[in-house]
């Protein structure tokens, strides 16, 4: 943990989601990835680099989430809005983004604004699939949906349970 530097809790993408497209994952490098959403490891060791190797975004939760060590606390939030946002801008293009996120005169909604609308989508997405998995499981659901003796009650806890039974990696926002 000593090992580890403390995250740079200042890091913003409110101006600039392009970047956070950059340094999101170090996977996004391929030939079939948009120049504009290329892994950049100069830019992404800026903002964290452990023994000079830089660290994408997505495996910060890795780093900084144990028991002992209480960062992760304080960047959950931020991280989880930088994930949805960052896997909505890459699922198409940023044009198609952009259009789904500008209001009526065409300009771009604020991160918050982006944020708000995401969640909205995401939890519509899982009371869907709740509501799909009590019709397909019926009188079996209080029996394969469970945990420590209680039928599950959360949406985002049922979906998954519902997700593992199909076998499945649907996207729910």
């Amino acid at each position: 943990m000593d090992q580890i530097p403390d995250p740079t809790l200042q890091i913003t993408f409110k101006d600039d989601i392009t970047r956070l497209g950059r340094v999101w994952d170090d996977e996004a490098d391929g030939d079939g990835v948009d120049a504009r959403m290329r892994w950049d490891p100069a830019d992404c060791g800026t903002l964290l680099s452990i023994n000079g190797t830089p660290i994408a975004l997505q495996y910060w939760c890795n780093i900084y989430k144990g028991k002992r060590d209480k960062r992760w606390k304080l960047l959950k939030s931020t991280w989880t809005e930088w994930k949805f946002i960052v896997e909505r801008y890459r699922s198409s293009t940023p044009e198609t983004f952009w259009d789904e996120f500008s209001d009526a005169k065409g300009d771009c909604l604020h991160w918050k604004a982006i944020c708000s609308r995401l969640y909205q989508l995401r939890g519509n997405r899982e009371q869907e699939l709740v509501d799909q998995a009590k019709a397909e499981y019926g009188n079996e659901f209080t029996t394969l949906f469970v945990s420590r003796g209680k039928v599950l009650e959360k949406k985002s806890a049922i979906v998954c349970q519902y997700l593992a039974l199909k076998n499945s990696t649907i996207e729910i926002d």
